[in-house]
């Protein structure tokens, strides 16, 4: 995705924000929709992602697998997806971060579990993650940015029809994921203006 088509795609995902937390129909991308994000009142983009994306890379925790393929090639897959798709410095998702500095920021994507995740598990508790292939085509995702155990963003979404991780339509679905787990503006910190309005420019 060019640089210009993701501001677009940005400032159309920002003006649906003002909508609040749950999103309705949802926001759609790649043949999948996000059904519910969550923003907490601490979330502040430009410190909070550079800090988390400070060494070039941001620990990526990625739990369960939709499709027939090994698990590495799945996460690579996800993690390239995610790359260039998010507001704040250049960024490498990673499963394997270079380093054994302690990491308060970090990223988990959680793929179908069976494991109740929810806003409060999703940052302190590994699910147990599925069958690989269990649901071959069909996504469910919930995904946070955590800081020390809690989520700073947080959203649930799910697609169908993928053929594999490499599939346009799922790249563009991650991509969009990637970058509502990390926005430019923080909608929360709209609240109390006219209107209720969450969109920079009110």
């Amino acid at each position: 995705m060019s640089p210009l088509k993701l501001s677009v795609v940005g400032l159309a995902l920002i003006l649906a924000a003002c909508s609040g937390d749950s999103i309705g129909g949802g926001l759609a991308g790649g043949g999948g929709t996000i059904n519910w994000i969550h923003y907490d009142i601490d979330y502040t983009p430009i410190t909070d992602i550079s800090f988390a994306g400070g060494s070039g890379e941001l620990l990526t925790q990625i739990f369960g697998n939709p499709f027939s393929l090994p698990q590495e090639q799945f996460d690579k897959a996800v993690t390239d997806a995610m790359y260039g798709a998010h507001f704040g410095p250049p960024t490498h998702f990673t499963t394997t971060p270079v380093g054994d500095f302690r990491r308060m920021f970090y990223v988990r994507l959680v793929f179908g579990s069976s494991f109740p995740v929810s806003i409060n598990t999703i940052c302190v508790a590994p699910p147990e993650p599925p069958r690989i292939g269990a649901n071959q085509g069909e996504v469910r995702i919930s995904a946070a940015f955590c800081q020390e155990g809690r989520p700073l963003t947080y959203l649930e979404g799910s697609g169908k029809g993928y053929s594999g991780p490499t599939d346009a339509r799922f790249v563009q679905f991650i991509k969009l994921v990637t970058f509502n787990l990390f926005p430019p503006q923080n909608p929360e910190l709209r609240r109390g203006q006219p209107d209720n309005c969450r969109f920079p420019s009110c």
